[in-house]
């Protein structure tokens, strides 16, 4: 049910006009943020998970953890993503 969105061959004779362009640029932007925060802050990159309950179980608690950190961090009067002082490597 996904539909793919991608840009038109270059040789090819459909070109995206600018707006468009600039409006899948910024789409991609968001996705990536997304994707990098998933795998690195999360650390999905190193999980291992047996099947999909076991993954939905571990990102639960990661985006719990991070609220309630990121919600700390403000009723503290700190930057919301200052999490290294918070935890103190």
């Amino acid at each position: 049910g996904a539909h793919l969105v991608t840009p038109p061959h270059p040789n090819g004779k459909i070109h995206w006009p600018p707006a468009l362009q600039t409006y899948i640029a910024r789409l991609r932007q968001i996705v990536e943020t997304v994707h990098e925060k998933l795998l690195h802050t999360f650390r999905l990159d190193r999980e291992r998970p047996h099947d999909l309950t076991g993954i939905r179980t571990r990102m639960a608690a990661m985006v719990a953890l991070h609220n309630t950190c990121m919600w700390l961090n403000q009723r503290l009067g700190r930057d919301r993503l200052a999490f290294a002082d918070l935890i103190d490597w």
